[in-house]
């Protein structure tokens, strides 16, 4: 299996592979020793957990229509970020697969930031959109 890398090389092959079979598996994401696995589409990635400096829950609404009438659903991802960026957002495949996948993280990566970025004042926005 191939891995793409995040931010920082990863470790030779066989040893990322190692770790990734004995990893735990929460929907798209993995957590290893050292190391967070994501899939996005159809690639393999990997990234250190000393990489990581911010990490959270973001809950997209999207609006639906059906046959009998309209609603929103609610899309679970996990945003992963360094200092500068976003780094990868990762589809997860409900609210209680991401409690436990944050619940993990904090207990591998303690010095993260686990907080969401303040929302924009409404004044602000409107400044923005002007």
């Amino acid at each position: 299996m191939r891995f793409h890398e995040v931010t920082s090389a990863l470790p030779d092959k066989e040893t990322i592979e190692k770790e990734y079979r004995n990893s735990r598996e929460i929907g798209a994401v993995r957590i290893g020793e050292d190391h967070l696995f994501f899939r996005l589409g159809l690639k393999h990635y990997g990234i250190p957990y000393t990489d990581i400096k911010k990490c959270f829950r973001r809950v997209n609404v999207v609006p639906m229509k059906m046959c009998c009438a309209n609603g929103e659903m609610e899309l679970e991802s996990l945003i992963i970020a360094n200092e500068e960026k976003e780094l990868a957002q990762v589809p997860l495949p409900g609210t209680r697969a991401a409690r436990e996948l944050m619940k993990e993280l904090k207990k591998r990566m303690p010095d993260t930031d686990f907080s969401a970025p303040a929302k924009p004042k409404e004044d602000d926005q409107l400044k923005k959109e002007a």
